[in-house]
């Protein structure tokens, strides 16, 4: 026993030591972790707000598209209703010069 006790108390004065440094470093890590991921959430931002205009750009665009569809079928519309503006614009363009 008389040399059991020193040997022991020294892994637990290394152990303890040993323990802190590695929460140490674990803490340090998580804590860079969190900073870096501050950045990285700031470009996500901006990827979403680039991501939102364009999406704003192609709702315009489909809108454009659906007011000329929406003209398309009055004007095809407006023909079916009135036969003479159906025959007039088909006529062949006049040879008279």
């Amino acid at each position: 026993m008389g040399m059991l006790f020193p040997v022991l108390l020294m892994g637990v004065y290394l152990a303890i030591p040993a323990v802190l440094l590695y929460l140490a470093w674990r803490f340090v890590r998580s804590h860079e972790r969190r900073s870096g991921s501050s950045t990285e959430i700031e470009t996500m931002r901006k990827r979403i707000l680039a991501l939102e205009e364009r999406l704003e750009g192609v709702a315009d665009t489909v809108d454009q598209l659906a007011d000329g569809q929406r003209f398309t079928n009055d004007v095809l519309a407006a023909r079916r209703a009135n036969p003479e503006i159906a025959a007039s614009s088909f006529a062949p363009p006049s040879t008279e010069r």
